[in-house]
């Protein structure tokens, strides 16, 4: 017990200071990133190459992250390398947040409040699926470096749902963070809007990076 309100703090000083490597990653290549995320909202608009467009900015992200200065040619490096995989992961995270959306309604409109209870577990649910965003696609591309690039992407979800469960306090403060994130670019609208995705992919990816004991300049040497 003592050594799980100890991790707490600790978990919340590794996401300040993830927070805070992120930005200081912005600002030092924010000319890049502006043009990578202006790709990927060009690449998005057809939908066909949508999660391909999402790979290639976390492909130029991880290389920002890593210390590299990737041409911007990494984009399509990325889009391509991972256009197949990219889809297969968007689809089944599709499917989840479709049937959970679905159950979630039905449930919500039921007349009985005894069934409609079962609509509470769905939405702890529900904030569950978004916690595990922050690793997936961060998670395709370790994978990747660890030549296990297989199609099928249930092992990603699995190791994104025991990254959340094993860092509860760090995960919901990351999606937190990155809702802030969201929210004051929809604000700001304009100009901050051409760095909306690639804010969040530096984010999502030094988090991943950071909990898998992995970052260049690691939080704490084996934090897991």
């Amino acid at each position: 017990m003592p050594e799980s309100r100890n991790r707490q703090p600790a978990a919340m000083d590794y996401a300040f200071r993830v927070l805070r490597r992120s930005l200081n990653d912005l600002f030092q290549a924010i000319g890049s990133l502006i043009f990578v995320n202006l790709l990927w909202i060009a690449l998005t608009l057809p939908l066909i190459t949508a999660p391909a467009a999402m790979a290639g900015l976390y492909y130029y992200i991880d290389l920002t992250v890593r210390g590299e200065e990737p041409p911007l040619s990494s984009f399509f490096t990325g889009f391509r390398r991972y256009f197949v995989r990219s889809w297969a992961l968007v689809a089944l995270n599709l499917a989840m947040l479709i049937v959970l959306l679905i159950n979630l309604v039905f449930y919500l409109n039921q007349v009985n409040e005894l069934i409609r209870i079962i609509a509470i577990p769905i939405f702890y649910l529900f904030l569950f699926w978004c916690s595990i965003q922050t690793y997936l696609f961060p998670l395709m591309l370790a994978a990747d470096r660890e030549e296990k690039n297989e199609l099928n992407p249930l092992p990603l979800f699995k190791k994104a749902a025991r990254l959340t469960l094993a860092e509860p306090a760090y995960s919901a403060f990351i999606g937190l963070a990155l809702l802030a994130w969201l929210v004051i670019s929809i604000a700001l609208a304009g100009p901050v809007l051409i760095l909306t995705t690639s804010g969040m992919a530096l984010i999502r990816t030094r988090a991943t990076l950071a909990i898998l004991g992995r970052e260049p300049e690691q939080l704490k040497p084996g934090w897991k």
